[in-house]
């Protein structure tokens, strides 16, 4: 039996799952579904962008150069500006 076949649940087992829920349980799962798709499809859909080609970068400025590779190291350069003091 493959990983995938493992995790496939048979369309009368799911909706004996799902029928110990409540409708407002339901509602509330569908919500969840729905918000959780959208947003992997727009993570999807999001072009990466691409450090190929950016110019060199001095150190003062990294960071400008993590914004523009769409990184957050906000807490580790409060972490380096706490340990230089």
């Amino acid at each position: 039996m493959s990983a995938v076949s493992t995790f496939m649940m048979k369309e009368d087992e799911i909706t004996e799952y799902l029928q110990q829920f409540s409708m407002e349980q339901l509602e509330q799962i569908k919500l969840l579904v729905e918000t959780t798709a959208k947003k992997k499809k727009a993570q999807r859909e999001k072009p990466m962008r691409s450090t190929v080609g950016l110019p060199p970068t001095p150190p003062k400025d990294v960071a400008a150069l993590a914004e523009a590779a769409d990184l957050d190291i906000s807490s580790l350069m409060r972490d380096i500006d706490r340990r230089k003091r």
